[in-house]
């Protein structure tokens, strides 16, 4: 029996398969964390408002990520905004350093405002996008009028 971490077998239909971080919150709620403005700031933040991260420190999030990949957990990580992808992408590329590539299978949670360029590093580092494609038909015009505009590449 494994005392920490992963289990490979069951207990009572139930066993631990990863761990999951949440790195920030949802674009319809205005709290993703983006790289550029929100379109519609909320009421009483200024128009620089881009939301805001769950961990502000790089280090505990880096920390996190380390202990994961040392242990070979697979990591199911709650990405809606770029900055927030960009957050995950820099820990995972630190740890992977550190620990060597291995089918850890990092999953990012959402991936909805992930740019071009962030699908390539994901690429390159193993990080499977989980994209929330049916969240534009429930919220595409918010996010038109509200958060994001129609600005291209964010």
């Amino acid at each position: 029996m494994e005392t920490a971490g992963v289990q490979k077998t069951y207990t009572n239909h139930f066993r631990i398969a990863g761990v999951k971080l949440s790195l920030d919150g949802s674009p319809q709620g205005k709290t993703a964390w983006l790289t550029k403005p929100y379109v519609v700031p909320p009421p009483g933040q200024d128009n620089s408002y881009a939301g805001y991260p769950a961990i502000s420190e790089d280090g505990n999030v880096f920390a996190l990520v380390d202990t994961a990949f040392k242990n070979n957990w697979p990591l199911l990580v709650h990405c809606n905004g770029d900055a927030a992808a960009d957050q995950l992408i820099r820990a995972v590329s630190q740890a992977e350093n550190l620990y060597g590539k291995k089918d850890r299978r990092t999953v990012m949670i959402h991936a909805q405002t992930v740019r071009g360029d962030q699908l390539d590093l994901m690429k390159q580092l193993g990080i499977i996008p989980s994209f929330f494609s049916m969240h534009t038909y429930y919220w595409g015009d918010w996010h038109r009028d509200e958060t994001l505009g129609k600005r291209k590449g964010l």
